[in-house]
């Protein structure tokens, strides 16, 4: 920095850019190192969920458990298009979207035209041949990009001035809790007056250092925010929550499949942490939260 200021080509935005890649890079490696699909949770995860493409657990909508994994997923597919009002003539972008078994299936039962984004190149790829099998290219498609990045990755593929009527970060978000206000900030920049924009995310609900059967399972490098925390970032950023709803007693029954699944495969949780994780809602370290947004232009 020293160097170009004095050379008289000092730029700030590229020490900030550096910093945003690096950032990124950091998210990238603490993901790998969770769900690769060298990763016994991961390949645990895909057996269960059939074709591999949902990366989540899913949600009871009665409260009762559901039949399998992917029916769980396909759960969450209704009730996102029925609370967030997805219709054909919506235009959906999802950044953090792993192999896009959200997306795919919104768009597959709504025609809605998507974008959905991801910054690990194996699920791009994995969602790109999705989205070719399904029949969806006229619809969208699954791109490389990040949280911290995703306005300029748009701009890189042709995006850029799309106006989108939803975007949505589901069960991703944590991963970059630490950079939570830039990322709010590229959420805001990307929507418009009438976009809305749904977040499905972990939530800390005791004193971090509470959170014992969390780390276990995700061994985040940082902390995760509280409800209150969440809602003071996203005003920083201009947008506004209009709800916010715990789906906790939605997640649990889903959740059930993968831990009583995971204790038949390994009975002490050594390698596949599902059960740990289910205690962990359970004695509600963290929750599921549903917060709905606005956008504030």
């Amino acid at each position: 920095r020293f160097r170009d200021k004095i050379t008289g080509s000092f730029k700030l935005s590229y020490y900030n850019e550096y910093k945003s890649y690096l950032s990124a890079m950091s998210s990238l490696s603490m993901i790998e190192s969770l769900y690769t699909d060298a990763a016994p949770n991961a390949r645990f995860r895909d057996k269960m969920t059939g074709d591999g493409l949902f990366v989540n657990y899913g949600i009871s909508l009665d409260g009762t458990r559901p039949t399998d994994v992917s029916r769980a997923n396909m759960n969450m597919v209704d009730w996102m298009i029925k609370e967030l009002d997805i219709t054909a003539e919506s235009h959906v972008l999802e950044v953090g979207c792993g192999k896009g078994g959200y997306i795919l299936n919104v768009a597959g039962k709504t025609g809605c035209k998507f974008i959905g984004m991801d910054i690990m190149p194996g699920y791009v790829k994995a969602g790109h041949e999705a989205v070719i099998a399904r029949g969806l290219q006229t619809q969208g498609d699954i791109i490389e990009g990040s949280y911290q990045e995703f306005l300029s990755q748009l701009k890189e593929h042709g995006y850029e001035g799309v106006e989108f009527t939803h975007i949505l970060c589901v069960g991703s978000l944590y991963y970059v809790h630490a950079e939570i206000d830039l990322v709010l900030k590229n959420v805001f920049r990307a929507a418009n007056p009438k976009t809305n924009v749904f977040i499905w995310d972990f939530i800390r609900m005791k004193e971090w250092n509470d959170c014992k059967h969390f780390h276990t399972h995700m061994k985040l490098e940082h902390p995760l925010l509280s409800a209150e925390e969440m809602e003071t970032a996203i005003v920083r950023a201009g947008l506004k929550a209009d709800r916010k709803e715990d789906l906790n007693n939605l997640v649990l029954p889903a959740l059930a499949i993968l831990r009583d699944a995971g204790l038949e495969e390994d009975p002490k949780s050594e390698s596949i942490t599902y059960p740990i994780m289910y205690k962990s809602l359970q004695e509600s370290e963290v929750s599921f939260m549903a917060i709905f947004i606005s956008v504030s232009k």
